[in-house]
């Protein structure tokens, strides 16, 4: 699966106001049932927590979720500003993080840029693979610790553990003022990936899935044929095909699994649609109207031009 984009909106004031009326506005425009709003991806600013909150009423079955591409991405800029001219571009991306107080040695961001931006690079992907975002940050935690144990040098060894504790608190400690809010269902998403059923408990689904929870009576039987099901299947089946495929098996479990499988892992392709809004709006401002410009913003970010 792929995610794209359907609409694009820009606002005059950007507070928790005007996010969450843009949001509703947006779902009636296309129709959309509220009551199958899974997630609501933003950057982790305060005023979109208030936002996404402030909408849970409508929006019985939604998901705060904050794009994982954002908070890696904390580590490269504040640590880019300290050996690079501040560019203007430099400065508007750390304006737009400095929610997070991040910083991590330079040192330690030059010697290990490649696993970390491997890792940035994929979040960045338009496939959809949430069911395994949480495994990919969890790895990268523990091998940061690992590393942190082991190093001699005392600044290589100070760099490795802070980055260590700053993604451990994001991602496990929901207690901290900046919290993964979708925590919760970035691992409970991994249930419905059969390679990872097998030894996962699927009793996380009802506590991460709002849905899983309220149709606990209607899926408690497949859950269970899930299960044993899953001891079956060879490694390497992609999930979506998987429940595609077994829609008549697992009726009301698969309606779900679909739903929630599709979520995006990241917001970037927000950023893209404003970048190809900008260059529509410079390069073809006299070929298009005014109520064109963003529908052909869509249009090129969607066709990846």
């Amino acid at each position: 699966m792929e995610a794209v984009t359907a609409d694009l909106v820009f606002l005059d004031k950007v507070n928790a106001t005007t996010v969450s009326r843009a949001i509703i506005q947006t779902l009636t425009k296309f129709d959309v049932d509220f009551d199958k709003v899974v997630v609501v991806l933003t950057d982790n600013a305060t005023y979109m927590t208030k936002a996404v909150t402030s909408l849970k009423v409508l929006l019985p079955n939604c998901i705060h979720l904050t794009c994982n591409a954002h908070i890696l991405s904390l580590k490269f800029i504040e640590a880019e500003l300290l050996v690079s001219a501040p560019t203007s571009a430099l400065l508007e991306l750390n304006d737009l993080f400095k929610t997070d107080s991040v910083r991590v040695d330079v040192v330690f961001i030059m010697m290990n840029s490649t696993n970390l931006m491997d890792l940035l690079t994929w979040f960045e992907n338009r496939q959809v693979t949430i069911h395994l975002a949480y495994n990919k940050v969890v790895d990268l935690m523990a091998e940061f610790g690992s590393k942190g144990e082991k190093e001699k040098n005392k600044i290589y060894k100070k760099a490795f553990q802070d980055a260590a504790a700053k993604l451990n608190q994001y991602y496990t400690e929901t207690s901290a003022r900046f919290t993964q809010p979708g925590l919760s269902f970035m691992k409970a998403v991994r249930g419905f990936d059969p390679a990872q059923a097998k030894i996962l408990s699927l009793d996380g689904l009802s506590d991460g899935i709002p849905e899983c929870a309220e149709k606990l009576p209607e899926i408690e039987g497949e859950l269970a044929a899930y299960k044993q099901c899953a001891l079956e299947i060879e490694d390497g089946v992609k999930p979506a095909a998987f429940w595609f495929s077994q829609k008549d098996r697992f009726p009301n479990l698969s309606r779900i699994a679909i739903r929630y499988l599709s979520v995006p892992g990241n917001s970037v392709d927000a950023e893209r649609s404003v970048s190809a809004f900008n260059t529509v709006d410079t390069v073809n401002r006299q070929s298009f109207e005014e109520n064109n410009l963003a529908s052909h913003a869509i249009l090129v970010t969607n066709s990846k031009i």
